[in-house]
């Protein structure tokens, strides 16, 4: 598996040979790719290109990840900033020096790349993506450039676990007098947000804002339609970004 020589580094780091072993703690996998390629090269090659400040070029990208809006025009010079580690996944972040966008690929995602000897200005980019970062919940991107003020109530079991979490940097929780939490985070909305919602199912209700609340409900609204009415399944993305 392509974490496992990351996961026992961790745990012969923390666990001591006395109390825990391989067979007293374990993995599930969930999540984790199924793929048999060189992935340890890859990671290899990005952290080359990152530590020298090297841009790469991708020939071929695949798959359907939420980070990413839209297709590439390919092939592309990328500069890379940031490996990220993201849902049992990782990632690679950098910029489109063409159109100057930001993007994250997922590694599973990235099929023929070459390395270059192209250098760029990390350092100035670095600060700009730190800047945009903060504004993403998770990785994906946003649909515009607003920045909301976000509340979710949640029950309280739920709400409970869910404060005990980190979700993004500006999260704040409150005790409400039914007992239920209300998070509060200022971040633009994204399909990572939406399906973070959805995924609490009647256990989390959008307070604020509206077009979140709408968004989220739409949503229920069209899987809903996916089971009563057997429309053939269709590919769609609707958290395109807003054209301007």
């Amino acid at each position: 598996r392509r974490h496992t020589r990351y996961w026992r580094d961790w745990s012969s780091d923390v666990c001591s040979s006395d109390l825990m072993n391989e067979q007293q703690i374990s993995g599930t996998h969930f999540y984790e790719s199924t793929s048999n390629r060189n992935f340890e090269k890859m990671v290899r090659d990005l952290i080359w290109a990152l530590q020298n400040k090297k841009a790469i070029r991708l020939i071929r990208i695949v798959h359907d990840f939420t980070s990413i809006a839209a297709p590439l025009n390919l092939p592309a010079i990328f500069h890379p900033i940031q490996l990220l580690y993201h849902r049992g996944c990782l990632y690679i972040a950098g910029y489109l020096p063409n159109s100057g966008k930001l993007i994250v690929i997922g590694l599973e995602q990235i099929m023929k790349y070459e390395l270059t000897s192209e250098l760029f200005n990390a350092k100035k980019l670095l600060v700009s993506y730190k800047q945009e970062m903060s504004r993403r919940f998770g990785i994906s991107e946003n649909i515009d450039e607003e920045i909301h003020d976000i509340e979710i109530e949640f029950s309280q079991y739920t709400g409970d676990f869910v404060a005990g979490l980190n979700w993004h940097k500006n999260q704040s929780f409150s005790r409400l007098p039914n007992g239920n939490v209300l998070m509060r985070l200022q971040c633009g909305i994204n399909r990572e947000l939406v399906g973070w919602i959805a995924q609490w199912l009647n256990n989390a209700r959008v307070v604020k804002p509206s077009l979140l609340c709408d968004i989220v409900k739409n949503k229920y609204t069209e899987v809903l339609e996916t089971y009563t009415t057997n429309k053939p399944l269709k590919y769609t993305n609707s958290f395109k970004p807003v054209k301007r």
